[in-house]
């Protein structure tokens, strides 16, 4: 059996435990662009081991939390889950998505830069989870051009693979898919009324499947 990783403790020291010991609580800093509440709420009541206590940064500002000195870290998480939607984390795509013409190495600099703040995340939490970056199921882009340059879904490729390359060599640096979530929730994954409502990104069905493989991932730790 995989030893756990170790648990960074506030003064910088590490003890192993397992994210499915009953008897140790576990805090999980979610930080998202868009409002995860409903995720927060599925991870928070969901009472298979390990529960959590969730904590919620505010959505829509995802760089200053990333950063060591935002007071949100003051809860001491000894995990994090981060989802962002392409054009939060990445203004030159949102550009792109815009109708403008990007560069590449636009792209690349700013995904670098966030990147840069998820492994400084990494540094300060026993398990980091990243969903990969997707579009929403209506998003066509260029239609048959879309993997050209230029195109979207070349973007995001682009991006997913410099997130896929940087988190390679992180021990505690988990990538989760996404799209294998979206694809496989009951009817849409993407609801306009929530959004306009609530700017909540992903129908419920979707949001239960993200909280479930959360949890599965930490029991695998």
């Amino acid at each position: 059996m995989k030893a756990p990783l170790p648990v960074r403790g506030p003064c910088g020291n590490t003890s192993r435990v397992s994210f499915s010991d009953m008897g140790v609580p576990h805090t999980c800093l979610l930080v998202s662009d868009f409002n995860a509440a409903p995720l927060a709420g599925y991870l928070r009541n969901d009472q298979e081991s390990p529960v959590l206590r969730v904590v919620e940064a505010p959505y829509g500002l995802v760089e200053p939390v990333l950063l060591a000195e935002h007071e949100i870290w003051r809860t001491q998480p000894n995990c994090a889950l981060v989802w962002t939607r392409p054009q939060a984390a990445c203004l030159a795509f949102d550009r792109l998505w815009q109708g403008n013409v990007v560069a590449s190495a636009e792209i690349d600099a700013e995904i670098e830069h966030f990147v840069d703040l998820l492994l400084g995340v990494a540094a300060r939490v026993r398990a980091l989870f990243v969903p990969l970056w997707t579009l929403p199921p209506h998003e066509r882009g260029l239609g048959v051009g879309d993997f050209k340059r230029g195109g979207i879904a070349w973007a995001l490729g682009r991006m997913n693979a410099h997130l896929l390359a940087r988190a390679e060599g992180v021990e505690n640096f988990f990538i989760l898919d996404a799209a294998r979530w979206l694809a496989a929730a009951e009817g849409r994954s993407f609801d306009a009324k929530l959004w306009h409502m609530g700017k909540i990104a992903y129908a419920n069905s979707a949001l239960r499947m993200a909280a479930d493989e959360t949890k599965a991932a930490l029991r695998a730790l």
